[in-house]
């Protein structure tokens, strides 16, 4: 017996909510930030790239969250700010 073909929309092809575009371009936003602060000479003392740099090392917590956070980010809370990195 022949099975009749099915017409499937591709999950590609469909629409993401608006909802996910935002997070999307949050999450974008968010690691352009990081990669620029991360990349600055003037936050060496703070935050850093490991030597193979496919991570980074946040040196100085306290100073991080003074000068880093409290500028560059919304939430002030370091907490908050390493829930974003998952």
């Amino acid at each position: 017996t022949m099975e009749k073909p099915t017409s499937k929309k591709s999950e590609s092809s469909s629409p993401l909510p608006k909802e996910s575009l935002q997070d999307s371009a949050s999450s974008n936003h968010f690691a352009l930030k990081l990669h620029r602060l991360l990349s600055q000479q003037s936050n060496k003392d703070i935050m850093c790239w490991t030597s193979n740099g496919d991570a980074f090392c946040i040196l100085n917590e306290t100073l991080f969250v003074e000068r880093i956070m409290s500028v560059h980010f919304q939430n002030a809370k370091f907490e908050s700010f390493s829930r974003r990195l998952r």
